[in-house]
């Protein structure tokens, strides 16, 4: 059986990951950073400023903004050493762990994108078994 929906499932999985990386990355993080300073200055809360507690959670956005361009890079890598014929574990492994950390970071259309790949590459991997099953008594 052809992997290509997976595969490009995957490919646009990834894509949309990177995307998202990039847009936390270079739009987010610098907008997070200019308010949260304004904020605590027309508080007049210059002691918070100082400890750095908006320094703080701009790094934490920028580990997930990496984080999360890895995870597509990672998946592209995937959607390309993809075998047609073969279940792959690591594969599924894979798109479990996207799904996971996609629920935890609260990305709603990586959740869907990973999931429908998942559960598309797991019923060809059904077919696989009773195709394989059924060659076997032959």
């Amino acid at each position: 059986m052809q992997r290509k929906l997976e595969r490009n499932l995957l490919r646009f999985s990834a894509s949309w990951d990177i995307c998202i990386g990039l847009i936390t990355m270079f739009a987010y993080y610098p907008w997070f950073e200019e308010q949260g300073i304004t904020a605590f200055q027309q508080v007049g809360r210059y002691d918070y400023l100082n400890s750095s507690l908006v320094g703080m959670i701009s790094k934490v956005v920028m580990i997930v903004a990496l984080a999360t361009i890895l995870i597509g890079i990672i998946s592209w890598i995937n959607a390309a050493s993809m075998k047609n014929n073969k279940i792959e574990k690591r594969i599924i492994y894979w798109l479990l762990a996207c799904v996971v950390i996609h629920l935890l970071i609260y990305d709603v259309i990586g959740i869907i994108l990973y999931l429908v790949t998942f559960v598309i590459y797991n019923s060809r991997n059904k077919a696989l078994k009773m195709l394989k099953a059924k060659n076997s008594y032959s």
